[in-house]
């Protein structure tokens, strides 16, 4: 027995869940509740920590284009209770150069430490969180303080992504186009700060990387040279505090000033300003090339990289915060995924050399091991062979495409097979009213069957009001003369002059060598003249061949959304086909 209020107790594989109860039966009148020995099924929300922040983190992300180039927002400490991260999603499937990422703060009276308090993170997934990621800008302070103590006022921070790295190639090929993304989460360390996000592409990237270490290297031989000169100049005296080369007429007076307002580091012989030198530190613990003159500097850095008690997981500790980072993000058997076949949210588990080599996490290897039904062959097939089980087919789908023959009737307005019975290449709808029992070997008796239909056509029209034939008065009446003669005239002339075969009377004079393909224009049913509607338009669209496009009218009705099923299954588009022929 259970009330509302009280703490419910379930143990599960050596972890303890206390779920508190807040209502049940969605009824707030009932108050208690039995709980029999069964299955139950929980929806578990973590109330804090890491797991609910990759529980924000699945909430609708905001697209960030490679066309967008730019785009502004406001960034909150990571640190503050209830943090929830603004995430930005990047598709990458359509990148062909290096993706770069630049970020910089943005706003009124900007200290130069400010660079400091941003960063940003980007995973290959939804489950993107502070200790779950592929790339940061949180490696990059050193670097950027160089720049700092230079007075460079345009230091950003960046990432660049190859987009034919195995990370981005492998991401693809693993999500089969359903979560071709991203996840980008800026944030800050101390205070709230407006930054402002760039996207560009690979050559703006070089152009910027270029012109960053060009500046670099002069900036530290216009230093070398520069010291080099001091120092060989007789007339200069060195200033015992800063160090600094001064006129002997200004150096008392530069001395008296220095020793009151500056102090000299002595680790690092570089003189700063008294209030300034409060904050200034030097890496104790084996960094000692590192230091700063910010006290949030120092704080990251010592989370980051001097916090052994921290870095500990799955039994181990790690010396630093980027190698447990590595590690969660890679083989942690705890880490999250969705898993590809049972779509549930769950550890990846410890990888084996067989779900290495299937690119599969363990708990998708045994999970790919159920069964199901394919939709082409009716063969039970494990989940995780499908894929490759469907490649079979698609090449079988190729093979079947080459080979398809499909032999149009040889009437205009029709889209049926021919007819092999029959020598004028028309199917067998067509060919009906033309059909005659009587030996005909002038075919004179053909030849007066084709005129009477052709004059009837003409003259009076086939009164169906779906007729689009040009050569019939119901489809085209407005264009065809009503002169009895003009109208036999254009038959005897135009129409039967276009059949070939069998030789008619009236072409017994045409030579044999400009013979082609029959061609003649009678009117069709209903059913057949919407099919040739659909002809029409998948052939303006250009994605499939003629002979596949006649295949799929001729096994399906006039149904644009039956037709185009089939197409998708069994259709080839000729980009494959071309591409295959490369």
């Amino acid at each position: 027995m259970v009330e509302r209020g009280q703490d419910l107790v379930i143990e599960d594989q050596g972890l303890r869940y206390v779920l508190n109860v807040e209502e049940i039966n969605g009824d707030e009148n009932v108050l208690v509740a039995s709980v029999i020995d069964t299955d139950i099924l929980l929806d578990i929300v973590s109330l804090g920590g890491e797991q609910q922040q990759k529980l924000d983190f699945n909430e609708e992300p905001v697209e960030l284009c490679l066309e967008t180039k730019e785009i502004n927002t406001h960034l909150k400490s990571f640190l503050t209770p209830g943090f929830r991260p603004t995430i930005f999603k990047l598709p990458v499937s359509k990148a062909t150069n290096n993706i770069v990422l630049e970020m910089s703060p943005v706003g009124d009276n900007l200290d130069e430490q400010a660079i400091f308090n941003i960063d940003m993170i980007i995973g290959g997934d939804k489950f993107v969180s502070m200790e779950n990621f592929e790339f940061s800008t949180m490696d990059q302070d050193a670097k950027l303080q160089r720049f700092v103590d230079t007075g460079e006022n345009t230091v950003v921070k960046q990432i660049t992504i190859d987009a034919k790295s195995d990370f981005v190639l492998n991401k693809l090929n693993c999500i089969e186009e359903t979560d071709p993304y991203l996840y980008l989460v800026p944030f800050s360390w101390d205070e709230e700060q407006d930054v402002i996000i760039r996207v560009s592409d690979d050559l703006e990237s070089l152009h910027h990387h270029h012109h960053s270490k060009e500046k670099e290297e002069e900036e530290e031989e216009e230093e070398e040279e520069t010291q080099e000169e001091l120092c060989s100049a007789p007339s200069l005296k060195q200033c015992p505090n800063c160090l600094k080369y001064i006129a002997p007429d200004k150096s008392l007076l530069h001395e008296s000033f220095c020793s009151r307002n500056n102090i000299r580091c002595p680790r690092c012989n570089v003189a700063f300003h008294k209030s300034v030198f409060v904050t200034h530190w030097h890496c104790d613990q084996g960094c000692s090339s590192f230091y700063s003159n910010s006290s949030l500097l120092r704080f990251k850095h010592i989370k980051l990289y001097h916090s052994v008690q921290q870095y500990q997981c799955c039994d181990t500790t790690f010396t630093d915060f980027f190698r447990l980072v590595d590690h969660k993000s890679h083989e942690c058997p705890r880490k999250l995924h969705q898993c590809k076949f049972c779509h549930l949210i769950v550890p990846q588990e410890s990888a084996t050399s067989e779900s290495k080599l299937a690119n599969l996490t363990q708990h998708e290897y045994i999970c790919g091991n159920k069964t199901t039904e394919c939709c082409k062959c009716f063969k039970n097939i494990r989940l995780k062979d499908l894929s490759s089980h469907m490649k079979v087919h698609e090449l079988d789908k190729i093979q079947q495409n080459e080979a398809l023959e499909f032999i149009k009737c040889c009437n205009v307005n029709c889209i049926n097979e021919k007819d092999m019975d029959n020598e004028l290449d028309l199917c067998g709808i067509c060919y009906g009213p033309l059909y005659l029992t009587q030996h005909d070997p002038t075919n004179i008796k053909l030849q007066q069957r084709i005129e009477r239909k052709y004059m009837i056509q003409l003259f009076r029209g086939c009164q169906h009001s779906w007729c689009s034939n040009e050569y019939c008065r119901t489809g085209n009446g407005n264009k065809l003369s009503t002169s009895m003669q003009d109208l036999l005239s254009l038959t005897n002339e135009k129409l039967i002059k276009n059949i070939y075969k069998p030789g008619l009377p009236i072409n017994k004079n045409v030579d044999e060598a400009r013979q082609e393909n029959n061609q003649v224009w009678f009117c069709v049913n209903e059913t057949v003249s919407n099919k040739k509607s659909l002809y029409d338009m998948f052939s303006r669209e250009g994605e499939y061949d003629e002979k596949i496009i006649l295949k799929a009218l001729s096994v399906n009705n006039s149904n644009e959304k039956d037709v185009r099923q089939w197409l998708l299954d069994n259709g080839i588009k000729n980009t494959a086909l071309s591409s295959r022929a490369r």
